[in-house]
This record gives structure tokens, C-alpha cells and sequence, in this order.
């Protein structure tokens, strides 16, 4: 009871001043009061009784407001259940995520050095290398070329072929998975569901999520997403979760940006080129 009157004090303020307004103009007019008595007591009441109806009203405007605000209240205190459920499994993905990246090995054989393993964003940078630099290209057979220069333009073009890059994937891993990339599209739903939060919301836990993602990770989530998981690029675009993608990192970028709309990148990336397929501004 005490909320609702805190909420709309003013009310009350109001009707008790005009509930003592006309109580002092009725005591100006009879002004002097010559018998105090019972009778005269009851006629200075019945003087109210413009108010019994007035009240009766009121009464009831406020039983309506009183149930109102109660499911006001209910909704809010529903809104504010529904996020906390979603930061503990938004903070509780995140936390899978950085799990899976500090525990993602590779053995490194390429250099003269001792052989040794390596984890976490370190071993993401060597496999992303060894991933751009490796695997299988097009078959580029141009007549007017030498084979060096087809050799070179199916290497830069590999990369554009889904099929060619989910094979590479499956090349290069192994008996590795690339879990970490799963739990960003797991989050980036989660926010894209919750409809209880607001554009600014959305955007403070987009921020959040991003902080997690280094350059190397997000280089595979571009060639992963195209690869196998073209129904998340939707996801990837509505959110310009590319917006801070090292583009120097891919193989061919000036080509490869094509792959999604623009709207998954800066807008200094649109000043330059036309995402339309194969033409470069």
C-alpha cells in the first residue's frame, strides 16, 4: 500500500486538499458558529454528501489503479527473472567459450625448434597460419597463363568455395573440433531471442561477447561460418559482428569480404566497395 501511495502521492495531496478546501469554505459561510449541537453537527455532514458519490468513484478508480500497478509490478518483476536467467547463461556461455579456446592444441612440427604443444589463442594463431597457408585449391586452367599464375590465382580463390573450405577444415583439424566458434553462435542467439532486452542492452552484451574474440578467432569464425553454417550469417550480418575483423588476416580479402553483406562489417569497408558478387569498386 505504501508503493502505491508513493507512486501517486500527488493524488492524495490533491484530494485532501480539496476535501479541506470545502470544509473551510462551509465554516466561512455559517461563520459564526452559534450552537454546537448533534443536529447542527449532522447538517454540517450532510453538507458532504456531494462527496459519498465522489468517493465511491474514487474508491473504485483506485481499486482499478491498484490492480494495475500490481501487474505492472508482476511484469517487471517477470522481466527482471527472465534477465537474470539470461545474464547467468549468457556469463555461463561465455565462460564455456574461453574454457574451449585455453584448452584448443596444437602440436607444433614446422619449426627447427623443439617440438612442443601449444594452447589457447597461441595455438589458434598456428592453426589459422598453417590453415590459410595449407589445403586444397580450384582447379584454375587458364590457357593465357602460365601454371605458376593459375597456381596462384586457385590459391587466392580457394577460400571463396564453401565445399573446398569445410574440406580444409576437416583436413587440417583432424581429430580437433572448433567447439569455441559454436558457443559464439549459442550467445549470439541468446541475444538475439531475448526480447526483453533493449537496443542498448543488446548492444552492451554484443560489446561483451566481442571483448572475448580475438583477431585469430574471429578470421575463423569468417571462413568457418561460410564453410558449414550459412544459416548463421544472418545472425553474423544483423549484428556487424565482422565490424572489427583484421581483413590484412584473410587470404584474399578484397575478394573474400564479398561472402556476406555488407552490414556484417565497418562502414569504412562500404566506402570502398560494392558487395555485389565479383566487382570491385
Amino acid at each position: 500500500m505504501f508503493k502505491v501511495f508513493k507512486k501517486n502521492k500527488w493524488w492524495f495531496i490533491i484530494v485532501c486538499v480539496v476535501i479541506f478546501s470545502y470544509l473551510g469554505f462551509l465554516l466561512f459561510i455559517t461563520f459564526p458558529i452559534l450552537e454546537f449541537s448533534i443536529e447542527k453537527a449532522g447538517q454540517l455532514g450532510d453538507s458532504f454528501g456531494i462527496f459519498n458519490s465522489l468517493f465511491s468513484g474514487l474508491a473504485f478508480i483506485a481499486l482499478v489503479i491498484t490492480i494495475y500497478l500490481q501487474q505492472q509490478d508482476m511484469r517487471d518483476s517477470k522481466k527482471e527473472l527472465q534477465k537474470q536467467n539470461f545474464e547467468t547463461t549468457f556469463f555461463n556461455l561465455i565462460k564455456i567459450h574461453n574454457d574451449l579456446v585455453a584448452n584448443f592444441r596444437e602440436y607444433n612440427i614446422l619449426e627447427k625448434e623443439e617440438k612442443h604443444f601449444m594452447y589457447g589463442y597461441e595455438a589458434i594463431s598456428f592453426f589459422l597460419d598453417k590453415f590459410i597457408k595449407g589445403g586444397i585449391s580450384f582447379n584454375t586452367v587458364n590457357k593465357n597463363l602460365t601454371k605458376e599464375e593459375n597456381d596462384e590465382i586457385s590459391r587466392e580463390n580457394r577460400n571463396l568455395n564453401p565445399n573446398v573450405l569445410k574440406s580444409n577444415f576437416e583436413t587440417k583439424l583432424m581429430r580437433k573440433n572448433l567447439k569455441f566458434i559454436e558457443t559464439v553462435y549459442s550467445v549470439l542467439n541468446l541475444i538475439d531471442r531475448a526480447t526483453f532486452l533493449d537496443e542498448k542492452d543488446k548492444k552492451f552484451y554484443l560489446e561483451t561477447l566481442s571483448a572475448q574474440i580475438s583477431d585469430e578467432e574471429l578470421i575463423l569464425i569468417f571462413y568457418y561460418t561460410h564453410s558449414n553454417h550459412n544459416d548463421k550469417k544472418s545472425l553474423i550480418e544483423k549484428y556487424q559482428f565482422f565490424k572489427t575483423l583484421n581483413t590484412t588476416l584473410l587470404n584474399n580479402w578484397q575478394e573474400e569480404i564479398k561472402l556476406y553483406k555488407k552490414e556484417a562489417f565497418h562502414t569504412l569497408l562500404w566506402q570502398y566497395f560494392d558487395f555485389s558478387p565479383n566487382k570491385i569498386i
